[in-house]
């Protein structure tokens, strides 16, 4: 028992360093799209760059906010610029290919912004005319924190399993 707990310990130690410099991904989610991540972002450091893919049409604009509990938002980053690509059209859809628009942007963050960032409270709203998208951004969970899940989640069973073989023993 003190060997399992003594290695989940140091394999929670060795994460730490890993954690503090890697980069954590995100996905953007917009709800009148289920299933479908139309943008994405990634957080190195103090550095968070967030792209998103509008579609084949111009938005009015693209920002980034953040909700509050009672549901209102505040901008906290407005995409400078829209960019623009073109795309061949498919044989196999006719009427396929034109241009497509994406914004793409760096911006360096707070403590207290990346917290509200990694607590979820970030959106990705994008507007066209009348009509605003709002795609939360969600952070990409890393396998090595599964890992480690797994690890102390199968370390708390094998303790309560023993636990429960010596009460039926001394019974």
């Amino acid at each position: 028992m003190n060997k399992l707990l003594a290695l989940l310990l140091v394999s929670c130690a060795m994460q730490l360093p890993l954690f503090a410099q890697g980069t954590i991904s995100f996905t953007i989610n917009y709800p009148a799209f289920p299933g479908g991540s139309f943008g994405s972002a990634e957080l190195l450091g103090s550095s968070f760059t967030a792209q998103t893919t509008p579609w084949n049409f111009a938005p009015d604009y693209g920002r980034i906010v953040e909700m509050a509990e009672d549901g209102s938002t505040t901008p906290m980053f407005q995409f400078s610029s829209l960019l623009a690509g073109t795309y061949p059209p498919s044989p196999v859809f006719p009427g396929s290919g034109g241009t497509f628009y994406y914004y793409f942007e760096t911006w360096n963050l707070t403590p207290p912004q990346t917290e509200n960032l990694l607590a979820g409270h970030w959106y990705m709203e994008i507007a066209f005319g009348s009509s605003t998208l709002l795609g939360q951004i969600n952070q990409v969970p890393e396998p090595t924190a599964a890992a480690l899940f797994v690890l102390g989640a199968t370390i708390i069973i094998d303790c309560c399993r023993r636990r429960l073989l010596r009460c039926e023993a001394h019974r």
